[in-house]
């Protein structure tokens, strides 16, 4: 469910970069992430763990490259996506769960992501997401 104010053509844009983004970082994929992101060092990813932001293209690309490596493997469950529209700004917020997998072993948990994004040249960019995490797993099958 999509709820908000504003745009609606450009809200639905905005949920479908959301999702390219969210089918990226399940796939493992630097490249389909970084597409959805704006190109510019005002970009910020703060993940839901730990208390780092990386600020920055340059940090960015590096907490991104990280992901493709990573023992843990991410995707996302939205229950709820509320999308607000201001002219060339749009922040969001989607709630749902996180899904993990490590070592062959498979959780989902509580998981919040909110961000803003940007219409640039190439159409609507991610500019900032900040997520959070309810460190409650509930383990399921794959």
């Amino acid at each position: 469910m999509a709820k908000a104010g504003g745009d609606e053509a450009a809200r639905r844009e905005i949920e479908n970069l959301l999702d390219a983004f969210g089918r990226a970082l399940e796939n493992r994929d630097p490249a389909g992430m970084l597409e959805a992101l704006t190109d510019d060092d005002d970009v910020v990813i703060i993940p839901s763990e730990g208390v780092d932001a990386n600020v920055g293209r340059k940090s960015v690309v590096a907490f991104i490259r990280r992901l493709e490596t990573h023992p843990r493997r991410y995707g996302w469950r939205w229950t709820e996506r509320r999308f607000v529209v201001h002219g060339d700004v749009a922040s969001f917020l989607a709630m749902g769960r996180e899904v993990v997998e490590e070592g062959g072993r498979h959780w989902t948990q509580p998981y919040c992501l909110t961000g803003v994004a940007v219409r640039t040249a190439a159409g609507w960019r991610l500019q900032m997401l900040h997520a959070s995490e309810e460190d409650r797993p509930t383990p399921h099958q794959a």
